[in-house]
C-alpha cells in the first residue's frame, strides 16, 4: 500500500523514538502483517515482535513535531517530482528529480531519517 511507510523505514523511525499508534503492523520484513486499530509495537503471546507501520503523513507529522523539519513534494517538470526539506531555522534541502510522487516521498523520508540521525548524533557528542 502506497500510504504506508516501508518496514525498513518504520524500524528507523522506531530507533528515533517513534511510538505512536498505527493501524498496520508487520512481524518482520517478509513476514506476517495485519491491521489492528490503535496498535503500537508489541509482542504476541509467542514472543514475536510486531513493528507498527505508520502512514507517510503520520511519519512526516511526527518528524515535524519532534525535530522541526517540514517536508513536501512538488512537481518539478511535467511528470517529474522533487522533494524539499526545511528546518524551522531556515535550513533547506532540495532533492534530485524523481519520476513519481511516491518515489519522491519515499526517498524524502529516507533523507529526513538520515538528517535527523545525523543531527541527533552531533547533538549528543
Amino acid at each position: 500500500m502506497e500510504e504506508i511507510v516501508p518496514y525498513e523505514q518504520a524500524l528507523e523511525l522506531k530507533e528515533l523514538g517513534f511510538d505512536e499508534s498505527t493501524y498496520t503492523w508487520r512481524q518482520n520484513k517478509n513476514g506476517i502483517s495485519g491491521n489492528v486499530a490503535g496498535k503500537r509495537d508489541y509482542y504476541n503471546s509467542k514472543g514475536a515482535m510486531y513493528t507498527a507501520l505508520p502512514l507517510y503523513q503520520q511519519a512526516f507529522r511526527w518528524i515535524r513535531k519532534n525535530f522541526k523539519y517540514s517536508f513536501y513534494v512538488k512537481e518539478a517538470k511535467k511528470d517529474t517530482y522533487r522533494f524539499y526539506i526545511e528546518k524551522f531555522d531556515d535550513k533547506f534541502y532540495s532533492s534530485e528529480i524523481y519520476l513519481s510522487h511516491e518515489e519522491a516521498e519515499l526517498e524524502g523520508l529516507k533523507k529526513l531519517i538520515e538528517i535527523v540521525k545525523l543531527s541527533h548524533k552531533t547533538a549528543t557528542i
